[in-house]
């Protein structure tokens, strides 16, 4: 099962931040352009929208539950962080945030819609 999420950390906020300045590049642009429309503009707002979708498409929350593991796919990176529910405690819960972390340091925050997240609770329980 797939879950689509978008990962709460500095590095994922970041990637966001520098597509919305290629955003405001073109907003930028195109108020600077008094005559007409701005064909840099529109080349920067196509941009942002493609790079936007690859980003909101490329991050989710992989389960497979016959392999007992989870599989953390995040944009701009060739392979998934896959890990296994007993390596992890799920740490904290809301309705659209889920906390998950290792025994170790690592702490992974992944913000969902409140019935994904549900769903995901429902599948972590079944895999554990």
């Amino acid at each position: 099962m797939r879950f689509y999420c978008q990962p709460v950390s500095l590095n994922r906020l970041n990637l966001w931040l520098w597509l919305s300045c290629i955003l405001f590049l073109g907003i930028i642009f195109q108020l600077e352009k008094t005559d007409a429309i701005s064909l840099v503009a529109i080349i920067l707002g196509v941009i942002f929208l493609i790079l936007a979708i690859y980003v909101g498409l490329s991050s989710y929350i992989l389960l497979e539950p016959a392999a007992h593991q989870l599989s953390l796919r995040y944009p701009f990176s060739r392979q998934g962080l896959i890990i296994s529910p007993q390596q992890f405690t799920l740490v904290s819960e809301s309705p659209r945030t889920i906390t998950i972390k290792s025994k170790g340091t690592s702490q992974y925050r992944f913000w969902l819609g409140t019935k994904k997240t549900q769903q995901l609770l429902k599948y972590w329980e079944e895999l554990i």
